[in-house]
């Protein structure tokens, strides 16, 4: 556990966040286990966002709505279903994939791992069964 104010939190929520949604995006996107790296990074970005305590009022998780705020709002704004396809071309140009899943499909599993993710770090629990539920076929 590591004992913050609410700037360190949020840049370390803005460093990881596009990290762990690049990752997420390769996961589901090549859920044969070929992703191992991908996951561990992810995990370990995960677990150490759990991890911080913010201390004033008192020392607390960080939140529901202030991980929510950077994991999923941050990198997408308004244009959600648009970054998703984005984060897929980098996945294609990155590991060679031909994809051919519709990014609206990629883009609602996504938020719902975002969104559980969030709760998860906001409440500082384990972040581990929730990032390894992620991958399972589309």
């Amino acid at each position: 556990m590591r004992v913050t104010g609410l700037n360190w939190t949020i840049g370390a929520l803005e460093s990881y966040g596009v990290h762990i949604v690049g990752n997420a995006v390769r996961i589901i996107l090549m859920p044969d286990g070929s992703t191992h790296d991908c996951r561990a990074e992810l995990l370990a970005l995960a677990a150490y966002l759990a991890s911080l305590r913010l201390c004033e009022p008192e020392t607390m998780p960080m939140g529901f709505e202030l991980a929510y705020e950077y994991l999923y709002r941050g990198p997408f704004g308004s244009n959600e279903t648009g970054m998703t396809a984005h984060f897929m071309r980098l996945a294609e140009i990155t590991y060679g994939l031909s994809v051919a899943v519709d990014s609206a499909d990629v883009h609602q599993r996504l938020k719902e791992f975002l969104t559980e993710l969030s709760r998860d770090i906001g409440s500082g629990t384990n972040v581990e069964a929730t990032v390894n539920a992620l991958g399972q076929s589309l």
